[in-house]
C-alpha cells in the first residue's frame, strides 16, 4: 500500500517551526477571525463604518483601523463594537481534540463561534 505524502503549506511550516511562531500565527488567525466576523455583522445590518464610529464616539479612521487589524483589538473594544451594532458575541473554545467533537463554549452557552447575534434591544 502506497500512502501519498502531502507537502506542508508555508503557514503549516511556520506553525510547526517554534512555539513563538505558532503563538504569533494563532494570534493573527484570531484577529482575522474576529475582525471578519465584526465586519460581516456590520455589513449585514446595513451600517457604515462612519455610523459605527458615531455610535462608539470614535472616528471612522479608528473603526477602519480596528477592522483592518491595524490597531490593538481588546476584548473591551470588541464588546463595545458589538454593543454599538446591536449584537452579542459567543466564543467557542476548542482543544487539539476538537476533531473528536470536544468543544466547550463560553459566554452564552451554545451558539456560533465568534458570530454576531441580534441583541434583544436595538439601537437607534
Amino acid at each position: 500500500m502506497h500512502i501519498e505524502k502531502r507537502n506542508l503549506t508555508d503557514v503549516e511550516r511556520l506553525g510547526q517551526s517554534s512555539t513563538e511562531s505558532r503563538r504569533l500565527l494563532n494570534q493573527e488567525k484570531l484577529i482575522l477571525e474576529v475582525t471578519e466576523a465584526l465586519s460581516e455583522a456590520i455589513e449585514e445590518r446595513g451600517l457604515t463604518r462612519s455610523e459605527v464610529a458615531k455610535r462608539l464616539g470614535k472616528t471612522k479612521g479608528f473603526v477602519s483601523q480596528l477592522l483592518a487589524g491595524g490597531r490593538n483589538l481588546t476584548l473591551r473594544t470588541v464588546a463595545d463594537i458589538a454593543d454599538a451594532i446591536g449584537i452579542s458575541l459567543r466564543v467557542a473554545v476548542q482543544g487539539a481534540e476538537s476533531s473528536k467533537g470536544a468543544t466547550r463554549r463560553a459566554f452564552g452557552g451554545s451558539g456560533n463561534q465568534i458570530r454576531g447575534h441580534r441583541s434583544s434591544s436595538s439601537l437607534t
